[in-house]
């Protein structure tokens, strides 16, 4: 589960947003619901919610009327095996759920081991424009002007490119989105609409396949160019249509550059640390593990680097914590600016961080980077209130090869001991770290 200061931080996140969201435990007891949530589905806190979710395509039109009505039977069937499949993965997995009469993007997102955040997005106008444009689509393949009113008006947007990737139309709901009239685009290649060239590129093997009539696309995710350059997310549906004399596709899609940017904003904050920025604990633990693999494969070496501030409880003591969380902002910035960008660095936690220095060709090279990680941690820090206030560090180092047998837990343990060597000598010490050596 979330420690506490995790758990206050999700629920004044969770309170902002006015989708159904809430904190939810592996054994399916709600911890935290925002009210959009509690409006939904009147769940208490600590209430297993064994009644919630349910796929949308495992009821019956008679169960979903029970369901309705508040009664819930042993044959309706859960979906609670995407919380499972999340918490075991450790990565956010979705599903699609028809709860209290409205089609939803149900998605689980992994904070720890025992804890999802789960959150839904009301698809149910999507699903009516999905079924109208199945019905348009199988239709157009007999005759497109048969349904040249339903394409007018259409609320998604609506594409037809030949197999040649060339515009040929694009429907009123299209242009409104992205700001094209259709001499700007209607003749010219698809490549003027996608993000660049390189996305163009990738995207010709799904055209291909689809222009083909060797597979129908749905519900894929993907980004276009607005005539500003602004970037639009959408989900998209195409398939073949039959043109005078060849074949060509008809794209259809449905704004989702809210629904994108807010999941990037979950996982984002889902690997960050909340005050610094800096990667948290989790992500560490991800990628530490990724590191030795990639170290096991190669000749170099992995150190892995935990510092802990000296005389940091001072500051907090004299000046308040908010001018405490200022000098960990400041270090943190320093810490990341010093190192390679392909390097990682983290919040352990308090005062602590640790930093990742990856594919370092011999421990004598260790020594130039250390001197900068000294430098940047040392420096005087000047407060907002105007004082300055310096800090020190101890730094505890473990060297992995590829010869090492050791997980990433040990691995940490190891660094962890080694710091604490060298915050035992801090008072009589040639330099401020200490590299693990058994």
């Amino acid at each position: 589960m979330c420690v506490e200061e995790d758990f206050e931080y999700w629920r004044e996140v969770i309170d902002k947003f006015h989708m159904p969201v809430m904190l939810i435990s592996k054994d399916r007891k709600v911890l935290f619901q925002n009210s959009t949530s509690e409006d939904l589905f009147g769940l208490r806190i600590g209430e297993i919610c064994w009644k919630g979710f349910w796929n949308g395509e495992t009821l019956s039109e008679d169960e979903r009327e029970l369901y309705k009505k508040g009664v819930v039977t042993d044959d309706m069937k859960c979906s609670f095996c995407r919380l499972e499949e999340a918490l075991e993965k450790q990565s956010p997995m979705s599903t699609e759920a028809f709860v209290c009469g409205n089609y939803w993007e149900s998605w689980w997102m992994p904070l720890s081991e025992d804890t999802c955040l789960h959150y839904l997005i009301d698809v149910t106008k999507q699903k009516k424009v999905e079924e109208e444009l199945k019905i348009a689509r199988k239709n157009l393949e007999n005759s497109l002007s048969y349904h040249k009113a339903l394409y007018e008006n259409n609320p998604a947007m609506m594409l037809i490119v030949d197999g040649e990737r060339t515009i040929l139309d694009a429907n009123p709901a299209f242009l409104k989105a992205t700001g094209y009239e259709k001499k700007d685009i209607v003749g010219k290649n698809a490549s003027v609409i996608h993000v660049s060239q390189q996305n163009y590129e990738e995207f010709e093997n799904i055209f291909e396949r689809v222009v083909r009539g060797e597979v129908k696309v749905s519900t894929l995710e993907y980004c276009l160019k607005s005539k500003k350059g602004e970037i639009i997310w959408v989900e998209v549906a195409g398939s073949t249509v039959i043109l005078p004399n060849r074949k060509g596709v008809i794209w259809s899609a449905v704004d989702t550059t809210k629904a994108h940017r807010l999941k990037e904003e979950l996982k984002h904050q889902a690997v960050h640390d909340q005050l610094t920025g800096l990667y948290n604990r989790y992500a560490l633990e991800e990628e530490l593990e990724r590191a030795i693999e990639r170290t096991k494969r190669g000749n170099d070496i992995l150190a892995v680097c935990l510092i802990d501030l000296d005389s940091f409880k001072p500051i907090n003591d004299k000046y308040g914590h908010d001018r405490g969380d200022e000098v960990l902002r400041v270090v943190s910035s320093r810490l990341k600016n010093v190192v390679r960008k392909s390097d990682f660095v983290s919040r352990f936690g308090g005062d602590e961080f640790v930093v990742l220095l990856e594919a370092v060709k011999d421990v004598k090279n260790l020594d130039i980077i250390f001197k900068k990680i000294e430098k940047a941690v040392v420096e005087p820090v000047e407060l907002s209130s105007g004082e300055y206030v310096s800090v020190g560090l101890s730094m505890g180092v473990f060297i992995y090869t590829k010869d090492d047998k050791d997980d990433s837990e040990r691995v940490l343990y190891k660094a962890d001991m080694a710091m604490y060597e060298s915050k035992k000598k801090k008072g009589n010490r040639e330099k401020f770290y200490e590299i693990y050596n058994l």
